[in-house]
């Protein structure tokens, strides 16, 4: 063992989807650096890849497999407050008056919200599929750019067809496709909404506008916290 090794403080926290108890470190310069890299990117699948790994490194036994997105966004602003500070400078249009406004948001108060879990959507008598909030390795595993559609094919958990089963480890890319283009305007919008109410953590941020006027507005979102933070 080096002579320079240290002992780090440990922090402890809850994961969100499955109220395990967790400890942590904080940053180390490596951290830091791969976290400048990652704002500097500009593929989104690479973005949270780089920062499960940063999760990986500074959190002791944490389960890849089972975690969520919402698990994700969570452990990493948890990290981040740890390491960094709590307070971090946002920048967004107001919804109300479309002004850029500047900001800080406090990481320490993050609350996981709970949410739909599961989700069945009968398409006729013999043809329906099971969703299930996905782990974050599924939600990696599938091509896309981390939108609504994208989060959908790794929400897909069963498919029932005729007398056939098929679980979502069977499905190819190429059947999630199909199953998406054959989807009526209807049955899509079922699916958005099952998916904008997955559990997901959020923190709010207070500013005012030119009009004078005290402004709150709820901040949730994988790329909105991985971004500022």
């Amino acid at each position: 063992m080096s002579k320079f090794t240290r002992t780090f403080p440990k922090y402890e926290c809850v994961q969100p989807s499955n109220k395990s108890n967790l400890s942590f470190r904080p940053f180390l310069i490596s951290d830091e650096k791969a976290l400048l890299l990652i704002k500097e990117e500009k593929n989104t699948s690479l973005i949270v890849k780089n920062i499960v790994n940063v999760l990986v490194s500074c959190f002791d036994n944490l389960d890849v497999n089972t975690m969520t997105l919402q698990d994700v966004e969570y452990l990493f602003c948890i990290l981040r407050s740890k390491s960094v500070g709590e307070m971090v400078k946002v920048n967004f249009t107001c919804p109300t008056t479309n002004e850029k406004i500047t900001s800080a948001i406090d990481l320490s108060t993050i609350v996981p919200n709970s949410g739909a879990k599961t989700y069945e959507l009968k398409l006729d008598e013999n043809y329906k599929i099971v969703f299930q909030e996905p782990s974050i390795t599924k939600i990696i595993s599938i091509k896309g750019n981390y939108d609504t559609d994208h989060l959908i094919k790794a929400s897909i958990c069963k498919v029932f067809k005729d007398d056939s089963v098929f679980e979502d480890s069977s499905l190819s890319e190429e059947d999630l496709e199909e199953i998406m283009k054959n989807l009526t305007t209807k049955e899509h919008l079922e699916l958005k909404k099952f998916i904008l109410n997955l559990p997901k953590s959020c923190v709010d941020v207070s500013y005012k506008t030119s009009d004078d006027v005290d402004r709150k507005m709820r901040m949730d979102g994988v790329l909105n916290f991985f971004t500022y933070a």
